[in-house]
């Protein structure tokens, strides 16, 4: 029998999953650049908000949770680096890397806003997609041609309209 392979994108959703039974204060939309539209859309939808939207407190806790929003924003280690902190050493699962709430809510905004866009400019957006978008933004090449972002690019064309 073949070992068990860990699916990266259910190990990176795993560190946002342990906190279904914390309260997360999302009230103040404008902190955490979540905007409006993209809001009011997940609650209409039923979505968990913190299936789509990063919260200071998670990475404070669990820093590896990063990877599961990044990825979602499509936002690349060194993108990250460069709008708001590195976030390699808070990727690894057995981290010892301890955020700042500083440094936290810096990553959370960045990858907010860009998730914002991404569900408000595409039609029926779901948590799905943002998976894809952590499975493109892993490298994961469809069939070894396509680099990341094409990947992306046709995930986004195949949810838009004709």
């Amino acid at each position: 029998m073949s070992p068990e392979v860990k699916r990266p994108d259910m190990d990176t959703h795993g560190s946002v999953v342990e906190f279904y039974g914390t309260l997360l204060d999302y009230s103040d939309l404008d902190r955490l650049l979540i905007w409006e539209e993209a809001w009011a859309y997940i609650n209409q939808m039923g979505f968990s908000p913190r299936d789509a939207f990063a919260h200071p407190d998670v990475f404070c806790q669990s820093p590896s949770a990063v990877r599961y929003y990044r990825g979602m924003a499509l936002i690349s280690l060194e993108d990250m680096s460069e709008v708001a902190v590195a976030v390699d050493e808070w990727e690894h699962v057995n981290t010892t890397a301890e955020p700042t709430p500083e440094d936290a809510l810096s990553v959370a905004r960045a990858c907010n806003y860009v998730n914002s866009g991404i569900i408000t400019n595409i039609d029926g957006w779901t948590p799905d997609d943002g998976i894809r978008n952590i499975f493109a933004s892993m490298d994961i090449f469809l069939d070894g041609s396509m680099e990341p972002w094409e990947i992306a690019e046709k995930l986004i064309q195949n949810k838009l309209p004709e």
